[in-house]
């Protein structure tokens, strides 16, 4: 399927170990370590309007297994429609959370990684009205991207439309990337690779499957390497036709 005029440019760009996992005991390695500020060096030198992130790793980073009390917006009614709240911040941090579960507060949203950004989460028809209205409160955008399952393609289409997003950056967890790629969203994919094999099981990887995502075969061209901190490799590609 061609690109949407329109869309965004989507970059997936991701810090791996040889054999591809994103998690576990390659942050043990110094070499991971001092690869992960030339990985961020990097991002920024793309200068997106926005970063996507899946569940998992905004969870990570910014709400920290949070429980979420939201008692006091029982027997509130909300009708299920995307809500846009735009200000002077023209970038984004955008988060793929199908069920609405991250416990934004307006604690989490003073993070530093959300400094002069705005949050929009991508959610399905399944969310409760509860958490809408939470959303709504702390002024956090949402769009709908699926009745139970998500569209990416729909997801990026609203990002470009309602937002004027042009160029982001997709740092998901390996299933939210895998999703991307077989709606044949990824434009160019930026691979720093840390010197190091993790070998371990059930951790994430670069892309992975799931019982909602059916693989395809995506091929890319290689346009760069470079080799950096002496043994760590950039590799970038872009989506071939």
């Amino acid at each position: 399927m061609e690109k949407q005029e329109g869309n965004p440019y989507v970059i997936c760009h991701m810090l791996q170990s040889i054999d591809g996992r994103i998690a576990g005991q390659m942050f043990q390695s110094s070499a991971t370590l001092a690869l992960s500020q030339v990985y961020q060096d990097i991002g920024k030198e793309y200068n997106a309007d926005a970063i996507i992130y899946g569940k998992t790793t905004a969870e990570e980073i910014f709400t920290h297994n949070r429980k979420l009390d939201l008692s006091c917006f029982s027997n509130q009614q909300v009708e299920k429609v995307d809500f846009i709240n735009m200000n002077e911040n023209m970038e984004w941090v955008v988060v793929i959370d199908a069920q609405g579960t991250l416990a934004w507060s307006k604690t989490t949203l003073k993070h530093k990684r959300l400094q002069n950004k705005n949050v929009i989460m991508v959610l399905s028809e399944k969310v409760c009205q509860e958490y809408l209205l939470h959303l709504r409160t702390l002024g956090i955008s949402y769009i709908f991207a699926g009745k139970s399952t998500l569209s990416m393609r729909k997801a990026v289409e609203k990002l470009g439309k309602q937002f004027h997003i042009k160029k982001v950056l997709l740092q998901g967890g390996g299933i939210i990337n895998e999703s991307f790629a077989c709606e044949n969203l990824i434009d160019e994919l930026s691979l720093v690779i840390s010197p190091v094999i993790g070998g371990e099981r059930n951790v994430s990887t670069s892309f992975d499957s799931s019982h909602f995502v059916k693989s395809k075969l995506i091929q890319f061209q290689l346009v760069k390497t470079e080799i950096i901190n002496h043994s760590g490799l950039w590799l970038n590609y872009i989506k071939e036709g």
